[in-house]
């Protein structure tokens, strides 16, 4: 299927890209004032709104399917993204965006090896070079590695878990999308996804104090839960209608977003290693969408 010439798997994780790569440097505003636990707070709450109006119009609507195995499915995935997302939101309040981001995207290799173990698939020679390029850019991003294992960078485990988690999540999200149509996806997927990132919160005393949401931020916070939220339907109808192992890539290009506004607006300093190891990270998520 294709849209102006354009596969509508690959447009559909162009979109994705865009619009989680725009909404994680909007979020980071967020989590650097009020910390992590709060903002994962504020921003399911939002989220929970939105899975009850399209909950509400399923219904009256009478298309609100239950399949409880593909139900069962979308709510692994959603604790395994949960545990990933909460990770990644810790790595970009002690860390830097610059190492953050780049590493947790990478999550396309967790995908693609359980897509050779469980579903048997064949990877092209240019798949390989890609995931080595991508390896050789963590450790040139991570600096020493090995020191970093033992002594520990900042963000650099929670990127690194960060990527596992969202690997495992994409994956099972994959198969539920075949299952079911695109809004009952969705609802389920946002309704069991702010259903866990709230008892999250609150269990890391998250709970908000007078005067942490102003109107600023609850615009800021809006307009981070409308990309988030676009961004997964946007990945749910490309799964649908494209290849997992070609979707599931060109999404993580995101960070490359995320990277280019955090060092425009943040200005953060990278060295040059790290300049190296953050672009063959993105050349090497990038060659992957073209297996």
């Amino acid at each position: 299927m294709e849209l102006f010439g354009m596969d509508l798997g690959v447009f559909g994780g162009l979109m994705v890209m865009a619009c989680w790569g725009i909404s994680d440097f909007i979020q980071s505003l967020m989590i650097r004032q009020l910390g992590t636990a709060k903002t994962m707070l504020v921003r399911n709450i939002l989220t929970l709104g939105v899975a009850g109006l399209f909950g509400i119009y399923l219904i009256f609507s009478q298309n609100l399917r239950f399949d409880a195995d593909a139900v069962l499915i979308i709510s692994c995935s959603s604790f395994a993204y949960v545990l990933g997302y909460y990770l990644y939101m810790r790595g970009c309040e002690v860390g830097n965006l610059t190492l953050v981001s780049p590493i947790a995207s990478t999550y396309s290799l967790v995908t693609i090896f359980f897509s050779i173990i469980f579903l048997q698939e064949k990877l092209s020679p240019l798949t390989w070079i890609a995931v080595t390029i991508i390896f050789i850019g963590i450790v040139m991003t991570s600096g020493n590695i090995f020191r970093m294992l033992q002594c520990g960078a900042r963000g650099f485990h929670q990127a690194i878990f960060a990527m596992v988690g969202f690997g495992v999540a994409f994956f099972i999200l994959g198969f539920s999308a075949k299952s079911l149509d695109l809004i009952n996806t969705f609802f389920y997927s946002a309704l069991t996804q702010a259903i866990f990132f709230i008892s999250l919160a609150l269990i890391r005393n998250g709970k908000l104090a007078k005067g942490d949401i102003t109107q600023r931020r609850m615009l800021i916070f809006f307009s981070n839960s409308l990309l988030v939220n676009a961004g997964w339907v946007f990945y749910i109808f490309a799964s649908k209608v494209g290849d997992l192992s070609l979707v599931t890539p060109i999404s993580s290009v995101y960070s490359g977003v995320t990277v280019l506004l955090a060092i425009v607006i943040y200005r953060e300093v990278t060295t040059i290693g790290q300049k190296f190891g953050i672009g063959a990270v993105l050349v090497g998520v990038f060659l992957l969408s073209y297996k």
